[in-house]
């Protein structure tokens, strides 16, 4: 659709929707605004429903704007257009069609009379057609375009045969009048025209039925919400018109009349979200709601009628004067109110289980899971977050170093909460959520999982335990995505650093230490990472790491920033931490992720020559790295050195860095 397509369609669809609006607006002024007194008085219920039959077309006229504007190629904006129109249609017949019965209609008050006449065609085939279409705007394959063809035939002719027939009535039918228009004789009473109508339109609702089951069976999780959103607003809309229908006269049928333009609405606004994706997610719990509180209405009902009606034929039968006198209307409400708490959830619950089936437990939830890429995997672990406890949304956040990042949300609607931050490395107390668990591997915080519940609605106990195992279980799956990145073979360079004094802290602060070691371990990760290098183990012997890269410049500038976010962080400890670092180049042999020979030996002798806060490196190391390196990395050459159990001396560097930035030092290796 090329760009003045595009500015056409926007420009008609939402002239559509503000002629809507504009109409709705001054139909109150018209309509009630020429009720008198006593009629507004006899018919309260009445006037309502009519003002909020008003808001069908706008909400129509704007719900398909929006879908013409944001999704170019989706008809069901059209087909949401198409009810916009007709109902604006019929609130002008009431504006200028004369109520008292004239001797003659204008050709445009008859064309009015008519679409006014057939409102029910603006909703029944745009029924038809979503449910063919719907959420897509296309059919579901070839095969069912001609179940659309037949609907546009249907429609034609029902219109053609309206606009067209001999005489026109007023909406309420106290008029008749001939048609300037007219040509076309009855045909509905006499020939077969009504019958092959009627069977038309049962063909379109059969196929419709069999379409829509057909698109949920093969639906993708988004599609599925897209259905469910759009059947359960029709169903209640189905419920009101059984409603209507079923009612002959008095307040009873005035209220569905209120209820009927909501329940119009409602579909309206439903196809919106859907197609929109807006609050997508939310139909599951409106649905689940309805269902709780109907079993609760029901039950609390059944056992009011139980005690005044039971209790009553008892009191009746064995007489008062034996009984006492008892207000058993009272007693039944107090029992009905200690009741309506223990009801509510156990209707929350059995309503839970029909909406959201059976909770996976955290291993069936996560069998499906196979490592792979981190961006496929917290997504998963999102929504089966969402999924295992029915929250509204799940957040999956990641630890980078001082703070949590938000990494993956479900449903995800393009936005992520602000990083939040740590406190001395632990788990904190996400601001604006309502329930958060670490997801912890061996002590170290990978990161965290977030469900935020409805509004007023606490985590069950047994989902609380849910979510916590479901946490645990990830972890373990995190770990193993995050240790699978593949390392590198060949001519490979090894960093390896080490805190210095850690012996002496362990005794004295294990507490603070204990602490300083997770931060630790998170500046090393996200550094590391952030340079291009792997971590090959979180924790060698003692408190140490080593990593591995494949460009010798990207790992001193690695190292040089580590030792300055090192130097930086806020420690818990009465003294800074501080760690000694090693780089030296070379073969090494890869097994079993795990690095051997003497290139890893010589390594690890070197860092012992090392003190807090220095970095120092090989010989080889300088030489491939300092070509690569930018002019504020420099090396301070501290003479040859007999390292432990090693044959050959070591002429031995020191890295002397000032206000290195890993980007800036990967950016200055690229463009040499």
């Amino acid at each position: 659709m090329n760009a003045a397509h595009q500015h056409w369609s926007k420009w008609v669809s939402w002239s559509i929707a503000a002629a809507s609006i504009l109409v709705s607006v001054l139909a109150p002024i018209v309509v009630v605004g020429g009720w008198s007194d006593a009629d507004i008085g006899d018919s309260l219920v009445t006037v309502v429903g009519t003002v909020l039959f008003l808001l069908v077309g706008p909400v129509y006229g704007v719900v398909g704007a929006a879908i013409v504007s944001n999704q170019q190629g989706n008809s069901i904006g059209w087909v949401m257009m198409f009810v916009s129109l007709g109902m604006t249609a019929t609130v002008l017949v009431e504006i200028l069609v004369p109520v008292s019965k004239p001797d003659q209609v204008s050709v445009v008050a008859a064309i009015l009379l008519v679409l006014g006449g057939l409102a029910w065609v603006f909703f029944i085939f745009p029924v038809f057609h979503l449910m063919l279409t719907f959420p897509t705007g296309r059919a579901l394959s070839p095969t069912w375009r001609p179940f659309l063809l037949l609907e546009l035939l249907a429609l034609a002719f029902i219109l053609f045969t309206g606009l067209f027939g001999e005489t026109v009535s007023a909406l309420d039918g106290r008029w008749t009048v001939e048609n300037p228009l007219g040509f076309i004789p009855e045909i509905w009473d006499d020939g077969p025209a009504g019958p092959m109508f009627q069977a038309s339109l049962l063909v379109l609702l059969g196929a419709g039925l069999v379409s829509m089951l057909l698109r949920f069976r093969h639906a993708s999780a988004i599609e599925r919400q897209q259905l469910k959103s759009l059947v359960f607003a029709v169903a209640f809309f189905a419920f009101v018109f059984a409603a209507l229908a079923s009612i002959s006269g008095g307040e009873d049928s005035q209220l569905v009349e209120v209820l009927l333009p909501l329940s119009l609405t409602g579909i309206g606004l439903a196809v919106g979200v859907a197609v929109l994706r807006y609050g997508l997610y939310d139909i599951d719990r409106i649905i689940s709601r309805t269902v709780a509180y109907g079993l609760v209405a029901v039950t609390l009902t059944v056992a009011y009628l139980a005690v005044v009606l039971g209790v009553g034929a008892f009191v009746t039968t064995v007489g008062p004067s034996d009984v006492g006198a008892v207000n058993l209307p009272v007693v039944a409400t107090a029992l009905v109110a200690l009741a309506f708490q223990p009801v509510r959830q156990r209707a929350l619950r059995v309503a839970n289980g029909l909406v959201f089936g059976r909770r996976r437990t955290p291993y069936e939830a996560l069998a499906g899971v196979a490592g792979g890429r981190l961006d496929e995997l917290l997504p998963q672990v999102a929504r089966l977050a969402m999924e295992s406890t029915a929250a509204r949304r799940a957040i999956v956040w990641l630890s980078h170093g001082v703070e949590l990042r938000a990494a993956a949300t479900f449903p995800d609607d393009g936005s992520l909460p602000d990083p939040v931050p740590l406190d001395d490395g632990q788990l904190l107390v996400v601001p604006d959520q309502a329930y958060t668990v670490p997801m912890t591997h061996q002590d170290d915080l990978l990161g965290a999982i977030t469900v935020v519940m409805g509004l007023g609605e606490n985590l069950p106990a047994d989902d609380s335990r849910l979510l916590y195992d479901l946490a645990a279980h990830a972890a373990v799956t995190l770990r193993g995505v995050l240790d699978a990145t593949p390392l590198p073979a060949g001519v490979v360079t090894f960093l390896m650093t080490d805190i210095e004094g850690s012996t002496r802290l362990w005794e004295d602060e294990p507490d603070a230490m204990a602490a300083a070691l997770r931060d630790h371990d998170s500046v090393v990760r996200q550094v590391v990472a952030g340079g291009g290098g792997v971590l090959v183990k979180w924790r060698g012997e003692g408190d140490s790491t080593f990593s591995v890269f494949t460009n010798a410049a990207e790992a001193v500038a690695t190292a040089a920033a580590l030792q300055d976010s090192i130097g930086r962080h806020p420690w818990p400890t009465s003294r800074p931490v501080s760690i000694r670092a090693a780089l030296h180049t070379g073969e090494a042999q890869l097994r079993d992720r795990d690095y051997f020979g003497q290139t890893v030996n010589r390594c690890a002798r070197l860092r012992l020559l090392a003190r807090g806060g220095q970095t120092l490196v090989s010989a080889a190391t300088r030489e491939l790295a300092r070509q690569g390196l930018p002019e504020t990395v420099t090396f301070n050459d501290l003479g040859e050195h007999q390292l432990k159990d090693m044959s050959e001396p070591e002429r031995v560097y020191e890295v002397v860095a000032r206000a290195l930035a890993v980007s800036d030092a990967r950016a200055h290796s690229d463009g040499k």
